[in-house]
């Protein structure tokens, strides 16, 4: 009766650990502070989002205070900066996410691959930005409202989010 107990318990522990590795995302934008569990506002340093994502597929420094990291199994490609030292270490702070895969939505209900008329019903205070971007959520810094969600649009379809961090003074 020994060898089965301590199978189950070498079953079980396996299943612990597989669960407390880093899990998919729950693939919604909250705001401009939530990625899929990667929350900017309590965590905007890249080990906050490795910790939310897992392992990324890629990492290029470019210049010397920009990382760019990329998870393509999710469609997320985000920049850090970092001030003081290599922006790809664990303490880069949050710029910036783009967001390109379908399965991706805000909380307001707004899907990769909805329509711009789709996107005015669900945010009516959105506001053209730049060329086919879309404020969704803008915030006061420096006496202006600034973008911190956008929607791109292409062919009067979203196809991208793009997620700008409010907190980046603050990482």
């Amino acid at each position: 009766m020994r060898a089965p107990t301590q199978v189950t318990l070498l079953i079980l522990l396996a299943a612990t650990l597989a669960a407390t590795a880093s899990a998919a995302p729950n693939f919604v934008i909250r705001r401009d502070s939530d990625i899929g569990g990667f929350v900017i506002a309590r965590d905007g340093s890249l080990k906050g989002e490795i910790d939310a994502f897992g392992a990324p597929s890629s990492r290029q420094v470019f210049g010397y205070d920009t990382c760019m990291v990329a998870w393509s199994n999710y469609g997320i490609q985000s920049e850090f900066a970092h001030n003081f030292g290599d922006p790809c270490d664990s303490r880069g702070c949050h710029s910036e996410t783009t967001i390109t895969q379908r399965q991706w939505r805000t909380d307001k209900g707004l899907h990769i691959g909805d329509t711009l008329k789709r996107l005015r019903r669900l945010y009516p205070k959105a506001k053209q930005y730049i060329g086919k971007n879309w404020a969704l959520i803008r915030r006061p810094f420096g006496g202006t409202l600034v973008p911190t969600l956008l929607a791109t649009i292409k062919t009067s379809r979203v196809s991208a989010f793009v997620i700008k961090s409010p907190w980046l003074l603050t990482c």
